[in-house]
């Protein structure tokens, strides 16, 4: 009765013919049969990179029309863009977020009294610091106010009022926040499927649930090469008197992240839930 030997674990080789990676069976049993090692679970990370955009409408939204001349949108919109995505072997984690600035609240820009004003009566107060803003602009450029006002005083005052014109029209036209969102999912590989879908992506939310069928499936496919053997692990010859061995041929996968047509990324990964035992003359 044969006991159970470890035999080495992995045969490094390289081959510009075959890109599969040649592993020793590590163990056998009693009858001479094979028993794999146990082994981490196989998985590949996807990290998803995309960018939501957030509008809110100004306070005065509504008064626009009537003391700036221009409607401005009443309603909020929310969207997102997929930028790219990035395939890697192992296990990834989440990166931490960027911390948010905190910022204290402040008087508006436009009171210039305690007085008590109603909504559409601070929106005309806004309409009027614009317009009288832009006045002092055109003054200060040209001469008109503030002639001892130059050079770096000139620019530093100029700042200040645009800063000072943009909170305002801000009430009026609302502002639209830019951020970018990264998401990392782990995907265990199985050596009987080839398709596993990672999320769902919506346009107006980014990455959601995979049960959300509001968005458009994030998919990965693994193309799986059939394996007829290995150019290191050679055939024995019908009178040879040297005993087979068995092999652990993992193959290289082709694997691709999709979503609807487009292509995001594609990379080849050795993976071992794929791979097959090859019997043949040891491998010197």
């Amino acid at each position: 009765m044969k006991r159970l030997f470890s035999l080495i674990a992995l045969v490094a080789l390289s081959f510009s013919v075959m890109a599969q990676d040649v592993v020793r069976a590590g163990l056998y049993d009693s009858k001479g049969n094979a028993v794999l090692l146990d082994r981490e679970p196989c998985v590949v990370s996807v990290e998803l990179r995309y960018v939501v955009e957030e509008f809110t409408p100004g306070e005065y939204a509504r008064y626009a029309q009537k003391y700036l001349g221009e409607r401005a949108s009443l309603a909020e919109r929310k969207s997102a863009e997929l930028l790219s995505g990035v395939l890697t072997l192992g296990r990834a984690e989440q990166p931490q977020p960027k911390s948010d600035v905190s910022e204290s609240a402040t008087l508006p820009v436009n009171r210039l009294s305690r007085e008590s004003l109603t909504m559409e009566e601070r929106a005309k107060e806004s309409a009027d610091m614009i317009f009288s803003l832009r006045k002092h602009r055109i003054d200060l450029i040209t001469g008109e106010a503030g002639e001892n006002v130059f050079g770096a005083g000139l620019t530093s005052a100029l700042n200040e009022i645009k800063r000072l014109e943009d909170a305002c029209l801000e009430m009026f036209y609302g502002k639209t926040v830019r951020r970018e969102v990264v998401k990392v999912m782990n995907v265990a590989i199985d050596g009987k499927q080839n398709d596993y879908v990672v999320c769902r992506f919506d346009d107006a939310e980014g990455v959601v649930a995979v049960d959300n069928l509001a968005g458009k499936v994030v998919l990965l496919h693994l193309d799986v090469p059939k394996i007829e053997g290995h150019r290191a692990v050679k055939p024995i010859e019908p009178k040879s008197k040297v005993a087979p061995e068995e092999y652990i041929v993992v193959p290289s996968v082709k694997c691709s992240l999709l979503t609807d047509v487009t292509l995001l990324d594609s990379r080849e990964f050795a993976l071992y839930p794929f791979s097959q035992r090859v019997v043949g003359a040891p491998i010197k």
